[in-house]
């Protein structure tokens, strides 16, 4: 049987193919990027990857795929899926099953997927406010009681529009309206004239971020950034330093400016040229350089071989008695938690120890987690 990964890798490849013929410039990103840079593969158990977009391209890829149509796939968006309220958008494997078991309700679609993203500009959009307020209440239901208190009007009459025009074709209005906010490009005059004001030349940097972070890659991950011999310009740099949104991360846009690649299973895909200042940001220096950094996560149940029906199907009896999906995430997440994850933990060290070569075990000793 296939490992997961594998499957995410078809998916990135055809997203790459759509976009080389569409013209579409995107980048992927988080632990795959990591991954192709660091060992030019996807790492065993993936479930999932993701890629970035700005306006102007993830524009072009909702027009490319509005009449997509693909065995075993499925491009989902809010102009398209009923009951999202993620503006995420997500290429999936309808053939495969995904859940994470503490929000099972989180995806529509229970699928292995590619989640396509949009690099939001939040540094000095001036339409962030209403592109924040649209999002919440297109969500309407879906939030917390503290926003929707705050945000009763609006998600009422999101709820109103929606129940008299129907949900797709609000979702493609409220779509477009969401990218219009986000159309705002990052103007760095005003960060340039800061950096004048402290006498840091524009062109440095580069060089001074690049030297705060190979003076913190090289000494213990426990330093301050205080203690950096360049910290008074590091500091002055980073304090106003323009940043784009992308997955809940911060990543300095002039990464984006210039893209390079990274082969994965022998095939390249572009990522941001400074990919270890990328890396740094997105995933911190422990997590960043470090491909035995991600545990397990025993609270996600994925296959390439069942869909969620037959998930559903397996577990008949017990969906026809208690007819509730948190319910069985919570015991399962309760029998991992005491029984399997122990075991999993035992075994991945078991393997480690006795199956891998002694000098890279002893190479691994300082990198691995602590279990």
């Amino acid at each position: 049987m296939r490992d997961i990964s594998e499957a995410v890798f078809e998916l990135l490849e055809e997203i790459d193919d759509i976009c080389k013929e569409n013209n579409i410039e995107y980048c992927v990103e988080g632990t795959i990027a990591r991954d192709g840079y660091l060992s030019n593969s996807i790492k065993s158990g993936s479930y999932e990857a993701n890629i970035s977009m700005d306006t102007e391209n993830i524009r072009k890829f909702y027009k490319v795929m509005e009449g997509f149509s693909k065995e075993g796939r499925y491009f989902e968006s809010i102009s398209n899926t009923k009951n999202k309220r993620a503006f995420v958008a997500r290429y999936l494997n309808t053939n495969s099953f995904y859940m994470n078991l503490r929000k099972p309700y989180q995806a529509v679609n229970k699928c292995i997927r590619v989640n396509i993203h949009l690099r939001q500009n939040k540094y000095d959009n001036p339409n962030k406010a209403k592109a924040r307020k649209l999002q919440i209440a297109w969500k309407c239901r879906s939030n917390s009681f503290r926003v929707l208190y705050k945000n009763l009007v609006p998600c009422a009459l999101m709820k109103i529009r929606r129940d008299l025009f129907g949900e797709l074709k609000v979702g493609s209005q409220v779509l477009e309206k969401w990218l219009s906010y986000n159309d705002a490009k990052i103007n760095f005059d005003d960060y340039y004239a800061y950096l004048e004001e402290h006498e840091i030349n524009p062109s440095n940097i580069l060089p001074i971020i690049k030297n705060a972070f190979e003076e913190k890659r090289s000494t213990e991950e426990g330093m301050k950034m205080s203690e950096l011999s360049n910290y008074d310009d590091y500091s002055i740099v980073r304090r106003k330093l323009p940043m784009l949104v992308i997955n809940g991360k911060q990543i300095p846009a002039f990464l984006y400016d210039e893209l390079s690649t990274v082969t994965i299973n022998g095939r390249q895909f572009p990522v941001p040229k400074e990919i270890e200042l990328y890396l740094w940001f997105c995933l911190g220096i422990s997590a960043g350089f470090n491909p035995n950094a991600d545990v397990v996560n025993e609270n996600v149940i994925a296959s390439e071989v069942i869909t969620y029906s037959e998930f559903r199907r397996k577990n008949d009896e017990y969906f026809r008695i208690n007819r509730s999906l948190t319910r069985f995430a919570s015991r399962e997440r309760y029998l991992r938690g005491v029984i399997r994850l122990p075991i999993t933990r035992m075994f991945r060290e078991f393997e480690r120890t006795f199956y891998s070569p002694a000098e890279s075990v002893e190479e691994e000793e300082n990198v691995l987690p602590e279990i």
